[in-house]
């Protein structure tokens, strides 16, 4: 008796269940590549894969929840996807993200870039970032500057405009012109209704604590030492 046939162009039952195969599988279920285009069987080839930090099936997850594919439309679970897989060099989340920004409140920016922020914390990705964090503190331009436009750009870190103002302003005071050319773009983007005052407000008192409290007096050390 003849087997009934597999689904056109996909793996056999068992076959390419690594990491990299279920989400081949997934971005093909999603597309109808080969397969009849089935939603809820590329959701659960995607979550395994996005809980282990693939940026594809991070950016595939963000792509289901931003168009409610198969599943409850949501804007700031799709954010979240978006800002990791960006964050990890994934150019189709970054324009993505660009998507999703452009219909959110500046309000719900703030506040799902601050989750992606708290999400990325607990990644090993994050260890870079605290790194230059470090060096920063300490004084060196080349972190500060690094760190805004990383924040800036959504690019080693996820997307943050509050924190990329931060570390802009601080370098832009310590003579960086890139980074006040970050910084001033942050400022057109709060007359502009994208980002809070709010936001703007609490950078500029923790950039003045930074700058009191650790770099200004690195930076007058780093002089005296020339």
């Amino acid at each position: 008796m003849t087997k009934p046939a597999g689904e056109i162009g996909s793996p056999p039952s068992g076959a390419g269940d690594d990491g990299s195969g279920r989400i081949d599988r997934a971005r093909r279920y999603l597309e109808g590549d080969g397969v009849p285009q089935n939603f809820a069987r590329a959701l659960d080839l995607i979550s395994p894969s996005s809980s282990k930090g693939a940026p594809e099936a991070r950016y595939l997850l963000a792509l289901i929840h931003a168009d409610g594919l198969g599943t409850a439309k949501d804007v700031a679970r799709a954010h979240l996807e978006a800002s990791l897989a960006a964050a990890q060099g994934h150019g189709e989340a970054t324009d993505l993200l660009d998507r999703l920004e452009a219909g959110m409140t500046a309000e719900d920016l703030a506040r799902a870039q601050d989750a992606a922020a708290a999400a990325w914390e607990t990644l090993s990705g994050a260890t870079a970032a605290t790194g230059r964090r470090t060096a920063a503190m300490g004084g060196d331009l080349d972190a500060m500057s690094s760190l805004a436009g990383s924040y800036f750009h959504g690019t080693g870190s996820p997307r943050h405009y509050a924190r990329a103002y931060l570390w802009a302003s601080l370098a832009a005071a310590a003579g960086n012109r890139m980074a006040r050319g970050i910084r001033d773009r942050v400022l057109g983007a709060m007359e502009a209704g994208v980002v809070t005052p709010d936001g703007i407000l609490a950078a500029q008192a923790r950039a003045a604590e930074l700058w009191d409290r650790h770099i200004g007096p690195a930076l007058k050390a780093r002089l005296k030492g020339r």
